[in-house]
């Protein structure tokens, strides 16, 4: 990258739509310096003062996430290598890090949702200024159990709804649900019924992401698959590097930029 350094997702070419008020061809933007406008989809420019984006991390707490990971570009030689949970630990701070130093920081607010057979952890959407950078990330900081991905998605759903209430008055708000895991779940039906519920509420974005680790296989690739909002909310990731990319993408192309 060069410049201003652009993010581009999932290396597809980015279109900058400039001062906002045009719309380009695709519909894959970046707005990386806080004059470019990102619109999604044909959805009409939003002025960055009348918009709200509230983001849901939904993280999988599962025994799967102890497993290490094979990473090489941030990995220190000579300590142990970094399990799932770690590196989702890493990249969720990253991400936090990034939206806090971006022009639109005022616009963007995070919660936060671990799950493995129980939600673990529920803290709700705060502004993204008002999180410090002591907040912990690791969904295993509370155990470890089994997968029942649905219990994440209806916490996020319930996240959301308190949310909204709060601001009624908001011209434009949205939300991106950000879930990955191994996608693997106990009751695929309930989970399928949860996403489809979060899908139903007006622009809200559910993105879904496969951590694999190197014994993990692409079995949970088709429910992550059909719980995502459609083909570019879908990913498989094998890093801390790779997972942030997904995360910041997800919210780019879900919500208008960053």
């Amino acid at each position: 990258m060069t410049g201003q350094d652009p993010f581009v997702p999932f290396g597809e070419q980015a279109v900058a739509v400039q001062g906002g008020n045009q719309l380009a061809e695709t519909s894959d933007y970046i707005d990386s310096t806080g004059t470019t406008i990102v619109i999604p989809d044909g959805a009409e420019p939003v002025a960055a003062a009348t918009r709200e984006e509230g983001i849901v991390e939904v993280a999988d707490g599962s025994q799967s996430m102890t497993e290490s990971l094979a990473e090489t570009g941030e990995q220190i030689p000579g300590l142990p290598a970094r399990t799932k949970a770690a590196a989702a630990t890493v990249a969720a701070s990253d991400v936090v890090a990034r939206l806090q130093t971006s022009s639109k920081a005022a616009n963007f607010s995070l919660g936060f949702v671990a799950f493995n057979d129980r939600v673990t952890v529920d803290r709700p959407i705060v502004p993204i200024l008002d999180i410090p950078a002591t907040d912990d990330f690791d969904p295993t900081a509370a155990g470890t159990g089994g997968t029942c991905m649905y219990l994440g998605l209806e916490a996020a759903r319930k996240q959301i709804e308190r949310w909204r209430q709060a601001r009624p008055g908001t011209l434009h708000v949205s939300n991106v649900v950000v879930l990955y895991g191994d996608g693997l779940c106990s009751n695929p039906q309930r989970t399928l019924q949860a996403a489809a519920a979060l899908k139903e509420i007006p622009n809200v974005t559910v993105a879904a992401c496969l951590f694999r680790g190197p014994r993990d296989t692409d079995s949970g690739a088709q429910l992550l698959q059909a719980v995502a909002s459609g083909p570019r909310f879908y990913k498989t990731v094998h890093d801390a590097e790779q997972l942030r990319e997904f995360f910041l993408a997800s919210i780019t192309l879900a919500g208008g930029g960053i």
